[in-house]
């Protein structure tokens, strides 16, 4: 089999080559990669979810949000009533918030997490037991 391939490489004069246009077909048009890869960006539904609901496999949607995410970055982010302003990088955005006398984020993220207070709701769920438990206590009583 190496020895096949190996005379198919010399003859061929170099790795194989493709024809433009060949190849396999994107099974999502391009209008339903950029969608599914906002609807990720924006609700962080995962690619498994995006590709039940597109009917394709999770690999086919985690290659569509690559392929756009790249694209989106290439063409930088407008800024709302600047037409023309594009900021590509993190330090274009810290420059123009400079500008427009506005303190940008530290980097820091606070993702999602337990409301305020959350840490003493848990507490006390702990020491009564899971609302199966509880509601069982309360009907002994």
């Amino acid at each position: 089999m190496v020895g096949l391939e190996g005379r198919r490489f010399q003859a061929r004069g170099g790795a194989r080559r493709r024809a433009p246009g060949a190849g396999a077909r994107h099974q999502l048009v391009f209008v339903d990669r950029l969608v599914a890869t906002l609807i990720h960006l924006r609700h962080d539904l995962p690619h498994a979810v995006l590709g039940v609901l597109y009917g394709v496999d999770r690999s086919t949607v985690t290659r569509a949000v690559g392929e756009v995410r790249r694209l989106l970055a290439q063409r930088g982010f407008a800024v709302p009533g600047r037409p023309g302003l594009r900021l590509r990088t993190l330090e274009d955005v810290f420059a123009y918030a400079q500008v427009r006398g506005r303190r940008a984020a530290s980097g820091r993220h606070r993702g999602p997490g337990p409301p305020t207070g959350g840490r003493s709701r848990r507490a006390a769920r702990l020491r009564l037991g899971p609302p199966s438990s509880r509601a069982r206590r309360s009907r002994t009583r």
